[in-house]
């Protein structure tokens, strides 16, 4: 965690957490002797937090219009900017042992996936696996994880402003809140957007 402010009336607050959780609930094959040790569905490695705020220097007891009357500084005195970015990954992808369609295996070849949630073809390198249903086996001991923490589709990018403003005479409050999600909209500020589970 990091805080900090200075002397224009500012502060920000940047705080980061790495974990790992891991889980062992299932057989990798019916017959292993052990469970399989994998990457649970809910690990999120990174989470950041950064925040900040500015007190603006106009209205009475600030460095601008301090002298204005108190009518004008209901509208443009006491106001603080506030902003809030949060990041965390994705849930790692889960890969099961057969074909949503056909209900057979398909063989690993053991290359790179290139996992791409953003390219409209397909998420990974489908040409790794052997998709041939005559070449499918009736029966195979997996040794290809169902869980990869290097392969999760997008996770949570958040950017939160606020700005507040409170009259120094007394009397009253007023929030004006904006919140920007990581979508695939025109208003989204991170140019980024999230990716379905999948190929």
């Amino acid at each position: 965690m990091l805080n900090g402010a200075s002397a224009v009336d500012s502060k920000f607050i940047a705080n980061y957490q790495w974990s790992k959780l891991i889980e062992m609930r299932r057989r990798l094959n019916d017959l292993d002797p052990s469970l399989e040790r994998r990457v649970a569905g809910e690990d999120r490695p990174h989470h950041l937090v950064v925040r900040g705020s500015l007190d603006l220097p106009f209205g009475h007891g600030r460095s601008h219009l301090s002298n204005i009357n108190k009518l004008a500084n209901l509208g443009v005195g006491g106001w603080t900017l506030n902003g809030i970015y949060t990041f965390q990954p994705g849930a790692p992808f889960y890969w099961g042992n057969t074909n949503a369609n056909n209900f057979i295996s398909y063989i690993y070849s053991g290359g790179p996936l290139n996992l791409d949630p953003h390219h409209v073809d397909g998420a990974f390198d489908v040409t790794q696996f052997n998709r041939v249903a005559a070449q499918q086996l009736d029966w195979n001991l997996r040794t290809f994880p169902t869980r990869f923490s290097s392969l999760r589709p997008d996770g949570v990018q958040q950017v939160d402003f606020s700005d507040k403003g409170v009259p120094s005479y007394g009397e009253g409050r007023f929030d004006l809140s904006l919140r920007i999600l990581q979508q695939h909209e025109p208003s989204n500020l991170l140019g980024t957007e999230p990716a379905a589970h999948g190929n």
